[in-house]
């Protein structure tokens, strides 16, 4: 059996006027009202019982009175009168609060007397507050927007103020009987058709004796009058139909646009030259929609508040943008952004051409032997030669600022905000690996997973200047810095690289790496990469160290941080002499990932295979581990060696892993 109530409603309201008229107005009207006698023989009550409505100000204290709180609590439905004022009130604040705690969040009904719902709803009527445990344990407030049942009152619009009155009279009455606002408003007209008719009737017996002729003239005026009102209502139906038709079309013009943000974010990824165009239509399209959010927000709430049947279709449409909207504006947009801007807005094809002309000069650089670049490699910029290695070098466009060259010695400034910086490397052929046995690559620290030194041959590649930042692996994956220096605060710093990462994190698919057009370097381009086995005119120098450029172990510390000098922590990249190359840190610092996986034996096989298969080798087939190369801050100078190969479970992290991005050259 249901609860009973001693009130059918409590009327809350801010005690000044004209809010204390209304909420006379209403409280009147409501015990006054009689429900139709159809709708009574169908189970619904004949008249609304009493309604509560407190006359005087709650008295200067900070809870509410018990006499309030107990009519609250005895209280079918809430009924809040709404102006400007209202969200003045503390206590009409903690009126619907009160209600709200009893769980009757779907009893409560506004009357909007004057301005706009975001300026006159107080704020628990817009929220529902609750406590919810998340997963770990911890209590925390969980708040959701709620949009109110409301009946509008407001003058200035172009219905009269009889008419609204009497509206939001039967949406109130409606709610408390339980029944269908349309059937209350259909009975009611039915009821007033029938009072100016037995009017008519009873003006025509008055003076029936004086003549017939005034009778056939009232009724005629009746029926004059009730056809101009039926007219008046079809014409303004007709007028409203077509404005609304003309507003949804604008409303759904704007949904799309948001719609092919969140497709767009989703598919256009990887990002790709002949996506741009189409990314920045989007992008400008779903820009303007955002726009007009806040002005369908307030039409939402417009038509929420006179709640007719005819406004379902749009209502569905507002409520759609602003769930889409929520989805691009939290994330969508940006990422969307992310991806387009950066290479529309330096899409430098004069510098590219420059580039490709340049680094085809075989007399100007012969390191490059001629090579022609395909063409403009997309997210990819000219920055400048190196003024060491004359090797051209490229800023990522995606991964943060394009940096700049100090005017004096010409090396890069190295900042927070710059992104990756790729150095073009020359293709060639060099002797990887190393053994213990006397002859070529001979090295005591030699393991047997390294041996036998075999000849490979490489086509030219892109390899990152420097390890991948913390700033930079924060900027491409938008997510929480994993590094274990940033936990611990102790010697960080953003231009420190990035550590434990797993492999998965850095190349898993679907990979950020592959999305904005890079990749793990192959074994083969970082050992090529670390050595570094030709000058920059084009020699080739096989001559083998254990270290790039470096035979004695003490004078490693020039070039790498190891155990022997790092002082327990790693640094920021390119603080080390660079190799022959231009490239920071090969050794020590971090651990870097290779995209091969690691086999014992691979080296023995491709040594007796074909000169072809020695070509842009891409490691063994599928083994349990993934090769990391160049030693770290932890390690022995031994570790870093270029032909030393480690290898971890593609899911391990630690803090003394991390990579160096690279990428291949393009033909599109």
């Amino acid at each position: 059996m249901g609860e009973t109530y001693r009130y059918d409603a409590f009327i809350s309201y801010r005690h000044v006027e004209p809010d204390r008229k209304w909420a006379k107005w209403l409280h009147k009207a409501l015990e006054t009202f009689k429900t139709p006698k159809v709708l009574v023989k169908k189970g619904i009550a004949p008249r609304i019982k009493r309604v509560f409505r407190d006359e005087d100000e709650l008295p200067a204290s900070a809870d509410l009175s018990t006499e309030i709180d107990t009519a609250l609590t005895q209280s079918r439905f809430l009924i809040v009168v709404c102006s400007p004022r209202t969200p003045e009130s503390e206590w009409v604040n903690q009126e619907v609060v009160r209600f709200r705690e009893m769980g009757r969040h779907d009893k409560i009904l506004a009357l909007l007397i004057e301005g706009e719902p975001a300026e006159s709803f107080p704020r628990a009527l817009c929220e529902i507050r609750t406590e919810i445990t998340d997963e770990h344990g911890e209590v925390r407030e969980h708040i959701e927007d709620v949009e109110p049942l409301a009946a509008d009152v407001r003058e200035g619009r172009d219905e009269a103020t009889g008419f609204l009155k009497r509206m939001a009279l039967l949406r109130s009455a409606a709610a408390l009987l339980g029944c269908r606002f349309d059937d209350l408003r259909r009975r009611q007209a039915e009821r007033r058709k029938r009072v100016l008719v037995s009017v008519g009737a009873g003006l025509a017996a008055l003076v029936v004796g004086l003549t017939g002729l005034t009778v056939y003239a009232l009724k005629a005026k009746d029926e004059a009058e009730v056809a101009r009102v039926e007219a008046d209502e079809a014409r303004l139906g007709e007028k409203a139909a077509k404005e609304r038709a003309i507003a949804d079309g604008v409303r759904l013009a704007d949904l799309s646009a948001l719609g092919r943000v969140l497709v767009a974010a989703e598919n256009l990824f990887p990002a790709s030259p002949g996506d741009v165009a189409e990314g920045m239509r989007v992008l400008s399209e779903a820009e303007a929609a955002i726009v007009r959010i806040p002005d369908h927000r307030d039409e939402h709430d417009r038509l929420a508040s006179r709640n007719s049947a005819k406004d379902k279709g749009s209502l569905r449409l507002l409520q759609d943008i602003a769930r889409d909207g929520k989805r691009v504006t939290s994330g969508a947009l940006e990422t969307l952004a992310s991806r387009f801007k950066p290479s529309a807005e330096w899409n430098d094809e004069g510098l590219w051409q420059a580039a490709i002309t340049a680094i085809q000069d075989e007399r100007a650089n012969p390191i490059y032997g001629g090579y022609k670049v395909p063409g403009p490699q997309f997210g990819l910029l000219p920055v400048a030669q190196d003024p060491h290695s004359r090797l051209f070098e490229f800023a990522h466009v995606y991964s943060g600022d394009v940096p700049k060259r100090d005017p004096a010695s010409g090396e890069i400034v190295k900042i927070d905000d710059m992104g990756v910086v790729f150095v073009l490397i020359p293709g060639g052929t060099f002797w990887r690996g190393a053994t213990k046995e006397a002859g070529r690559n001979h090295d005591e620290h030699a393991d047997s997973d390294e041996a036998p030194p075999h000849e490979v041959t490489l086509s030219p590649f892109f390899v990152a200047k420097y390890e991948c930042t913390q700033a930079q692996w924060a900027r491409l994956t938008g997510g929480e810095q994993p590094s274990w220096s940033f936990k611990r605060v102790d010697g960080f710093s953003a231009l420190n690289p990035v550590e434990h990462v797993s492999w998965g994190d850095c190349a898993g698919k679907p990979g950020w790496l592959v999305g904005y057009g890079l990749e793990l370097p192959s074994e083969a381009q970082w050992e090529y990469a670390c050595r570094a086995p030709f000058d920059a005119r084009g020699a080739r120098d096989d001559a083998y160290t254990p270290w790039s450029g470096v035979a004695d172990e003490k004078l490693l510390l020039d070039v790498a941080w190891t155990e022997a000098n790092s002082g327990g922590r790693r640094h920021p990249v390119g603080e080390k002499a660079a190799n022959r190359f231009g490239l920071h840190d090969m050794h020590g610092n971090v651990m870097e990932w290779c995209q091969d996986w690691h086999g014992g034996e691979y080296y023995k096989v491709l040594a007796r295979s074909s000169t072809a298969d020695r070509t842009d080798p891409a490691g063994p087939e599928g083994s349990g581990d993934r090769v990391t190369r160049g030693g770290s801050w932890v390690l022995s100078a031994k570790t870093a060696r270029s032909a030393d190969r480690t290898w971890s479970t593609p899911g391990m992290r630690t803090f003394y892993t991390g990579f160096r991005p690279a990428r291949s050259v393009t033909s599109d």
